[in-house]
């Protein structure tokens, strides 16, 4: 007889199915063990992720110039000590050299180096000194060079903003009167108090909240 019974193709299809587990099986076990690896490496870079301490830097943008500027908490120092003391020479510098005709002008100018308070403080200071009177009234010039490096006297916070106080001497010349001479020179010791500032407020992020000068 021709005829094949249930059982032998029963038997044929279990060989059949004993074939191909032995020809895929290695295969199959391989891609599970490959893809539980994957999935154990990326959860554990994920938790990794979520749980190490990132350091963030944060940006603002002036909304009239369009400038991105990098926010520091004020609680933290934010410039190189060389950056400091070339910033003050060159805001204690400006505010002390102006001439008779555009003194507004340069002292206006140059408040940008100080904080509302420290900018007030100076003016004041201007006045009592009675030079601003004597440029305008003799026509003078004035400028103003250190007579040595500044050197910072003490820092930190001071009421949850990093403060600086700083000190430098200057040399104050006022030229001007017949033939240019030199009417004048001044001496004077100038004692800061540098503050960190929003930096929109102040392009370097600092600003003098306490001006006093005294004669050397």
């Amino acid at each position: 007889m021709s005829g094949t019974s249930p059982r032998d193709v029963e038997h044929c299809l279990d060989l059949s199915r004993l074939q191909f587990y032995k020809k895929y099986f290695g295969k199959l076990l391989s891609a599970l063990i490959f893809s539980i690896a994957l999935n154990l490496v990326t959860g554990g870079a994920f938790v990794w992720v979520k749980t190490r301490d990132v350091e963030r830097e944060y940006f603002g943008q002036d909304s009239v110039t369009g400038r991105l500027t990098q926010m520091v908490p004020l609680s933290e120092p934010f410039v190189s000590p060389q950056r400091l003391l070339d910033w003050t020479v060159e805001c204690v510098g400006g505010a002390n050299s102006y001439d008779f005709v555009h003194w507004q002008k340069q002292l206006q100018r140059n408040s940008q180096c100080f904080t509302p308070d420290g900018w007030s403080m100076f003016m004041e200071a201007l006045d009592r000194s009675g030079n601003l009177d004597l440029v305008q009234k003799q026509r003078l010039v004035t400028s103003a060079v250190p007579l040595a490096a500044p050197v910072v006297t003490n820092q930190g916070m001071r009421r949850g903003v990093w403060t600086w106080q700083i000190e430098v001497p200057f040399i104050v010349s006022f030229q001007g009167g017949q033939g240019g001479r030199t009417v004048v020179t001044q001496k004077t010791l100038v004692t800061l108090l540098v503050t960190r500032v929003n930096p929109f407020e102040s392009r370097d992020g600092l600003g003098i909240a306490q001006y006093l000068g005294g004669d050397l």
